[in-house]
């Protein structure tokens, strides 16, 4: 995003060097965005998010924006008034329901985002939090449209078999891991003792 804006400040960008910008990967691009505050806060505009959000259009069908969280950042707040469909995502506890009804009051209230865009989904569900039947009445002012479990004790992670589906990492959990780990170091152990085992009764042959 750094490379697009000074590339759009300079009156140099276009849908050519946007494709040149972003990351292809199967069935997907990326554009990656900042990670500095000051420069989000200094350096992005309206501008430059028209001008990349332009040259997308004109390339996919469909477009997703990961948004921050912070109110604050200009960034946030374009991004939700731009879009057609927003996805909002909570936890089933008490500190994280609080603060999701505070910002969607500020989304609706203050910057006049119809409620009929968003659509709620739950993350990291957690068993010992607020049962889902008591987060749609929470949030009855909007559509309840998924859940995600979180890992329980025991339990293998989601998303570890679904990035293994696709061979983004290897099909080995970290307890396997570390087994592994444990059965190389036991092997070293067992041939260090067998040799010198081997060598003490070499010896005592020879004497």
């Amino acid at each position: 995003m750094n490379y697009a804006a000074d590339l759009i400040k300079k009156s140099r960008f276009d849908t050519n060097v946007f494709d040149e910008v972003v990351i292809h990967d199967e069935n997907i691009d990326i554009l990656t965005g900042n990670t500095s505050l000051y420069f989000c806060q200094e350096v992005l505009c309206e501008e430059i998010y028209e001008k990349v959000l332009e040259c997308a259009k004109e390339k996919y069908d469909f477009i997703i924006i990961d948004t921050s969280s912070n109110i604050f950042l200009d960034s946030t707040r374009w991004s939700l008034q731009k879009a057609t469909k927003i996805f909002f995502v909570t936890e089933n506890n008490y500190l994280s329901t609080k603060k999701s009804m505070q910002l969607l009051d500020v989304i609706v209230k203050k910057w006049g985002i119809w409620k009929e865009k968003i659509s709620m989904i739950i993350n990291k569900e957690s068993s010992k939090g607020l049962e889902y039947e008591f987060m749609q009445k929470i949030f009855e002012d909007y559509k309840m449209i998924g859940k995600i479990r979180m890992m329980e004790e025991n339990e293998e992670i989601p998303y570890e078999k679904i990035l293994s589906t696709i061979n983004f990492i290897p099909k080995i959990t970290i307890k396997e891991k570390i087994n592994n780990i444990k059965n190389n170091i036991k092997i070293v152990i067992d041939k260090n003792v067998s040799r010198k085992l081997l060598n003490k009764k070499e010896e005592m042959a020879k004497c």
